[in-house]
Formats: structure tokens, sequence, C-alpha cells
């Protein structure tokens, strides 16, 4: 099931996808220490993103994520954490749109487009429910763009789901 699917149910499943998303909804009030860009490309910010921030949530999340989009993350962990959910944009990994699972090799990066200070990147992946199991191929669009003089993530995009237009939206 992907996030966007179960962002309709008022509470995240109980096991490792929920701790992992514990981690997303934990977001540090305050901005972050510096301003140090993550990668000079886009490709560069999406891996390195990737690697390192896999849930997006990090005291310093204002250095890979713009502000419009780090905004609309917060309000929405707020409000869920109002309504007594466990998380707000619930369900699963944002990189491979799904619950549980594995990503597995070949992961690859690749800018699809640039231009003035907007860029998209796709993120291609094998993935598979078992450690074991059959893959299957899957991709999502990253959407970029320059802010401070650093790229920024501001959309992940399955086929037509959006992060940023989940949280946005008006609940």
């Amino acid at each position: 099931m992907s996030w966007s699917k179960h962002r309709k149910k008022a509470s995240c499943r109980s096991g490792a996808a929920s701790i992992g998303m514990l981690a997303l909804c934990a977001f540090a009030a305050g901005t972050a220490a510096g301003s140090t860009c993550v990668g000079d490309s886009p490709v560069a910010v999406a891996r390195w993103v990737s690697n390192n921030r896999p849930q997006l949530a990090a005291p310093d999340s204002s250095r890979f994520i713009t502000t419009e989009l780090l905004a609309s993350i917060r309000r929405d962990a707020a409000q869920a954490a109002a309504n007594d959910e466990i998380c707000g944009i619930c369900g699963g990994d944002l990189w491979t749109n799904s619950q549980e699972g594995y990503a597995r090799a070949p992961i690859s990066f690749r800018q699809s487009m640039r231009s003035g200070g907007r860029a998209e990147v796709i993120y291609s992946l094998c993935f598979s429910i078992a450690a074991t199991g059959p893959s299957e191929p899957r991709s999502a669009r990253v959407e970029l763009r320059k802010e401070q003089g650093c790229w920024k993530i501001d959309d992940i995009v399955h086929g037509d789901n959006s992060i940023k237009r989940l949280v946005t939206a008006t609940k």
C-alpha cells in the first residue's frame, strides 16, 4: 500500500515501518545549524538525502528541503500529533513508496531536467517485499529547486502521488 493510500487512516501500522515513520514526525522545531549545501548538483543532493536522511527527518532539514515543503511537513506532523495520530505522512518509505520491503541494487539517480533554478532527478531501484524474494523496478521523480544558493528537494513524486500535494492539502 502506498503512503498516499494509507494517509486516509488515522494511524500507522505497528512494526518497523512505524518506527521509521516516528522519526519522520520528530522534526526539530529550530532551524538548521548552518546553510551549507549537501551537494553541488541536483543528483548529488538527491543521492546524499537518500543515503543520509531517508525519512527526511533531521534538525538540519532546511539544508536539503525547500522552506515551503519543510513548513508543510512540519505543519502536517503537528496536526497529526494534535489529532493523536502516530504521524502525519504515514505509510512507509518516501523513497520506495511502500510500508515495508527492500530497495535493492541497482539504485540510480539520473537528472532528467534542469532549467534555471529547477531540476528533476529520477530515482530508480529494484524493490522487493521479502529480503530474498523477487524484485520489481520502481522509480520516483525528485523535484528540486535552488534556494539560498543550494539545491533542495521540493517534492518526491511516485506516479501521480506527490508528497508536497499531500502535506499542503487542507485536511
